[in-house]
């Protein structure tokens, strides 16, 4: 019955943390009784009788608990895990022991990843050092910079969730926002894989940070486009997370396709349009998004999805209407500009919706996203001037 009763116990107390991120610790037949410890022998559970032992990256001689986190184990001293209210509450409800101790310890099931532990354990152990030493340890000096800080801010990010720990958290979402944050910068948006990306997505949800969602399934589709061979994400990813990802890719790729045949389709349906500003506004056009979709070229340095392609085609757009005998009339160059802007945010509008977010315009966030633009606005300058006069 004192079994039952300190397992319900700390179940509540884990599990009625703020949010709903309690840890849901499983404890390997955790009890309390009025033992202040533990045999130095007992019998090895069934589960771990064929098991390799696993390494024992941290084993403090003065560790008082052994953690299982898959095949490692962790001796820990409890007052180092006192830093998380869930640790404390659980540790001081009752003295522990268990049916299987290692060292004199009891041992406590831990349904972790073991590389998340030793990413919270470091930062730990340097963070009662100094807080400078802590924040380097997680900006790591090494040549490939992102790929370790990505290991290092998701292990950090998942376990101070939900392990409620407020400034682990604080430094590992600052670093999370700042590796995925950027529909506006497409070189930071593709330094990682489709695995990674994956991973990115899951801890985004499981961390409550919806706000990144739409850059991460956008970049996935991109970096998918670009080699479709990636495809190991797909066996990883949740079923509800990879039925999102594959509606957005369909539809991205419809955009681009629709839009590289006729950009400027139901705008300049009802006016004529010259000759030599069809010609333009269509190589402008392919010319631009051939920078946001995989190219046989292997000298193109683009290939940075549709919404760079969209840019592009505005500054190649620019870069005609400057030069001094520009083959697209102003009007029509002013309609291609407009309709593009728009497009951007149809595109960033479309993943939100289907991603069931509020639609917010990145690049002016509090501002009421533009309208559709009004077909027709402006009448093209070369058929007017090509129109005999009445």
């Amino acid at each position: 019955m004192a079994t039952d009763t300190v397992a319900s116990t700390n179940s509540e107390a884990i599990e009625g943390t703020p949010d709903g991120r309690g840890a849901a610790i499983i404890q390997h037949g955790l009890r309390a009784d009025n033992t202040a410890g533990c045999s130095e022998t007992s019998k090895v559970p069934a589960i771990y009788e064929d098991k390799p032992l696993g390494p024992r990256p941290y084993w403090f001689p003065d560790g008082d608990i052994v953690f299982q986190i898959e095949d490692s184990q962790f001796k820990l001293p409890r007052s180092l895990l006192f830093i998380s209210d869930i640790f404390k509450d659980m540790f001081e409800m009752a003295n522990c022991s268990t049916d299987y101790s290692v060292d004199g310890c009891p041992v406590v099931e831990i349904p972790d990843r073991a590389s998340d532990w030793m990413v919270l354990l470091q930062w730990m152990l340097l963070r009662q050092e100094s807080y400078t030493k802590a924040l380097e340890f997680m900006e790591p000096e090494v040549l490939d910079y992102d790929s370790v800080r990505f290991r290092k801010v998701v292990g950090g990010l998942r376990l101070s969730t939900k392990y409620i720990l407020p400034e682990l958290r604080g430094i590992a979402l600052a670093m999370f926002l700042d590796l995925f944050d950027s529909f506006d910068s497409p070189e930071a948006l593709f330094w990682y894989s489709t695995e990674q990306a994956a991973e990115a997505i899951a801890v985004t949800y499981e961390c409550q940070i919806p706000q990144l969602l739409p850059t991460l399934y956008y970049g996935l589709s991109v970096q998918y486009a670009r080699d479709a061979t990636e495809d190991g994400f797909m066996k990883i990813m949740d079923t509800d997370h990879l039925a999102h990802f594959r509606t957005i890719h369909d539809q991205v790729l419809s955009y681009h396709r629709h839009w590289t045949d006729n950009p400027l389709e139901g705008f300049r349906d009802d006016a004529p349009t010259s000759d030599v500003c069809v010609r333009d506004i269509t190589s402008c056009s392919r010319h631009g998004l051939a920078k946001g979709c995989p190219s046989e070229d292997e000298e193109d340095d683009g290939q940075y999805g549709l919404l760079h392609g969209l840019r592009q085609i505005g500054l190649i757009r620019d870069a005609e209407m400057e030069s001094q005998d520009p083959r697209m009339c102003s009007a029509c160059g002013i309609v291609l500009a407009e309709v593009c802007s728009w497009r951007q945010t149809c595109v960033q509008q479309f993943i939100s919706r289907t991603l069931g977010l509020k639609f917010i315009d990145f690049e002016t966030e509090g501002q009421t996203p533009p309208g559709r633009p009004a077909p027709v606005r402006l009448p093209c300058k070369r058929v007017v001037a090509q129109t005999p006069s009445q």
